[in-house]
Formats: C-alpha cells, structure tokens, sequence
C-alpha cells in the first residue's frame, strides 16, 4: 500500500512499513518543533490500512483534531491514501444463484488478466509494485530488526539503529531545541557602541578608541567676593578667581563667556599637571546679566559642565561703586564742607543709609531735617537772635553718586531788640550733588535759594541764592 503524507516541508511517499516522528535526529521523520517529543509518532502501513500511534509524547498527537490515547506539538499533517482501481462489472453471482462457482470466489473483487482471465481476487500488479511486508505481530518493538524497511520516496533507507522496548525509547530524554535568548535592549545599544568604536578604533590605529576611554574631562571652579542667590557675582573693577584642573598639560586656556572669548582675551596657561589658575578682571565690556563661564585648552578639550556667573552695575549685590566707592546698600557718614561765594565755608554733616538692591540709600543732615522743630542762636546786623526753624531733606546715595537737598518749611528771628523776622514762604537751603573719586573722598557743587522774611519795625532780613563746591569724606 502506498500513501502520501503532506507536512509543512513538503510531500512525503509512504512506502515504507513504519515512519517514526519526533525531533530525536534517530527518526525517519525529524521535526524542529518546540513542542515536539524526541520520539513523538508512530505511522505504520499494512497491507490495506496505515495507522498512526502516540508514543507517550508530552502534548500528545490528534488527528482531526481529536486527541489520540496516548497533533505533533505545532506541525499539521495531511494524510492521503490513493483509492483502488475497480473496473465496472456486472454484478457477481453468488453461491446461491450459481452453485458451481468455487467458495473463495464468493464476495471477493474479481480481477483479469490482459486476456480476460479470472485470476483469484487480487488485481494485476503494476510497475514498480513491491509486495508489503508481513504483518509485524508484536507491535511493541518499534525496532524489529526482521522488517525490512523499503526506500523511501525522498531515496533515503532509514535503518533501525536498536531493538530497545518502547518503554525504554520512552526513557531517552533529548534536549529541545534552544529559544532564542532576549537581551537587553540597553545591552545591545552599548554592544553595539563599543563595537562601532572598536571597529573605528582598528582603522585609525585604535587612536579613537582610546581618545574616547581617556581623554580629559577638565573642570573649572570660580569663587568671588560678591553673591546673589549663591551665584558668584562681579561688576566693572571686580574679578573672578578661577581654578581649572585636567587640561592638557603645559597648555594655552581660552575662558569663554557664553562660548565666546572673554573679554580682554585673558592669558592663562596650564602647569604640566593640566591645572590652572586665572584672576578675570571684569570690566565695563562684560555685558550685563547671567552669563556661563567655560574654557578649553589647545588640544580642544572643554569644560563639559560651565559654571554661572553674574554681572551687575558698580554698586550693586555689594560691589564697589565707580571709583571704588561705597556699594549702594552700606550706611555711612559724610563730613562735608561747602563754600558760599564770598562767605566763610560751612560744615555739615550728611548720613547716607544703604538701602537694598535696587533701592538707592538715602541721605540726610545728621540731626536735623526731620520735620522736627529746632532753634539756633546767633548774631547779625539786626542784633542777638534766636532763631527757631523746621526743615525737611532728602536725597539718594546710588553708584557712587550723592544728592541732598534741605528745605526750610518755616522759620522765625526773635531779637532781644524785640524785632522779628518770619519766612516768607519755604525755599532750598542747602543742596549738594557730589560723586566719589576715591573710596573715601567725594565732592561736588553747592546752591542755595534766596527768600525774604517779613520783619517787625522797618527791619530786613534776606537770605542770598548762593552757589559754589563742597567737598567730603566718608568717617
């Protein structure tokens, strides 16, 4: 009997008395499936039927998608088994309405020679045909060493390589087939970098490779004597004091302020242990604001992390004024002179309280010009008076740079004479604009309004616009 059996690797002849299954490589049939036995399956053909039998495979074998007692894991098969010739005859008699015939002709397919004889029940062989093997009578030795398998349709003869029991086949355990193993998806990326620069590596010398795994990761520090919101902070006649550290050796450094050349092209130069020192003079052409302060040396190695600094007007977070003078938010006193023209020089003494950032300080004469009501004796052309006054100030103290003015609001001569003097209406007194020239020293012009008082008995009593300078300096 010849059948065909139609897998996912194509058409199989069955011709062969038995066919055994599985992934174990001693099958007839091998299977490079997962879910696979070693020996999986048995299919037997007999003389007029073929069978198949599970032998004791872990996820069993089905046919029509029925499970037998004991499919192959994931692989389908299609078997098809060709049908017997059977020529169109009249119908043959039976014992009863022919009584001569011979008993073994009874119900049996009647089969004739080419020239039409009757010759037993079998029919003609055909080219090719090889009688089937007998029957195997104890099924349970797979490997019956008296079958004689027949070639297979693919030319191959399998050979029986035992005569084990089917309980011991079922012993031998062969591994499955390895999955695939997962691997990291990070694993493969940096696999795959390492390998690309080792590859680089390999055409340039292994220069890249090693310029990658060694080259400097130079780093800067900056310390200043000013801060805002611990950011190191500078202003025009203030610096910067910078530490670098694992440059190249014995080389030029470039400080960059936004990744351009800091102003002025400070030179600095690393020691032959690739560190570096440098005071940045900051100076009017630092532009204004947060800034990022980097450097790299000749071998084009730069600071990967840059460090923040801030720039302020002079004055300001603390820095000193233009010329050095006193920051905007310090509280200080001024002795100040001023010079009347044609008058004797005058002293007072002014008070400057710092205010803070972007404030400016404010100014006034010390003891006085509070609203407060005071009184001065003195002597004129009219006589010995006491002079009782109210006066008001203000002023500002911002970047090196002062201004104060004093208002009389009202004032009154009393003379022992019993003649008085009231002010006519309020005027500026005293005001004074002024700017440091050194840390300590400040000077600038003078003026004064004029007004007249009305007076008692025919007396005058006038007081002179006045311009001229006054100088300062900080106690």
């Amino acid at each position: 009997m010849v059948a065909t059996l139609q897998g996912p690797f194509g058409l199989i002849v069955l011709n062969t008395p038995m066919l055994t299954i599985g992934y174990a490589p001693d099958n007839q049939l091998i299977i490079n499936d997962t879910k696979a036995s070693p020996h999986h399956a048995l299919i037997r053909v007999e003389a007029r039927r073929t069978s198949i039998m599970d032998q004791g495979s872990l996820n069993g074998t089905y046919v029509n998608e029925r499970r037998l007692e004991q499919s192959i894991g994931n692989t389908t098969f299609r078997y098809e088994e060709p049908q017997l010739w059977s020529p169109s005859f009249p119908p043959t008699p039976n014992r009863e309405s022919h009584p001569g015939l011979p008993p073994d002709a009874q119900g049996k397919l009647l089969a004739y020679t080419a020239y039409g004889q009757q010759q037993d029940n079998q029919p003609p062989p055909f080219s090719g045909y090889t009688s089937p093997p007998p029957y195997n009578p104890n099924p349970s030795n797979l490997y019956d060493v008296t079958w004689v398998p027949t070639q297979m349709a693919s030319g191959n003869t399998p050979t029986p390589t035992s005569s084990l029991n089917r309980e011991d086949i079922q012993r031998q355990f062969y591994p499955l087939p390895p999955e695939p193993k997962k691997t990291n998806n990070q694993l493969k990326i940096v696999l795959i970098a390492v390998a690309a620069l080792v590859v680089l590596g390999a055409a340039t010398g292994g220069g890249i490779f090693v310029y990658a795994v060694t080259r400097p990761q130079p780093f800067i520090a900056v310390n200043s004597q000013y801060e805002v919101n611990m950011t190191p902070t500078g202003s025009t006649s203030t610096a910067f004091r910078v530490s670098g550290h694992k440059f190249s050796g014995s080389s030029p450094i470039t400080f960059l302020l936004d990744n351009k050349v800091v102003p002025g092209k400070p030179a600095a130069q690393s020691d032959n242990n690739g560190n570096v020192t440098i005071t940045l003079n900051v100076t009017s052409n630092w532009p204004l604001g947060d800034h990022t302060l980097t450097a790299r040396d000749t071998s084009g190695y730069t600071t990967k992390k840059g460090v923040a600094l801030k720039i302020v007007l002079q004055g300001q977070a603390g820095t000193p004024g233009p010329n050095s003078a006193p920051p905007d938010d310090k509280t200080f006193s001024i002795n100040a002179t001023y010079f009347p023209n044609g008058q004797v020089s005058q002293q007072l003494k002014l008070d400057v309280t710092g205010k803070p950032d972007p404030s400016s300080g404010s100014v006034c004469r010390s003891g006085g010009g509070d609203g407060t009501q005071q009184t001065y004796k003195g002597t004129d052309n009219i006589g010995t008076f006491i002079d009782t006054y109210t006066s008001t100030c203000s002023g500002t103290y911002k970047a090196g740079k002062l201004s104060f003015t004093e208002t009389m609001s009202s004032d009154k001569y009393a003379y022992t004479n019993g003649v008085t003097c009231t002010e006519h209406a309020p005027y500026v007194v005293i005001h004074l604009e002024g700017t440091f020239s050194s840390a300590t020293g400040i000077g600038g012009s003078y003026s004064s309004e004029s007004d007249d008082y009305d007076c008692t008995q025919g007396a005058t009593l006038k007081s002179i616009a006045q311009q001229g300078n006054w100088t300062g300096q900080v106690q």
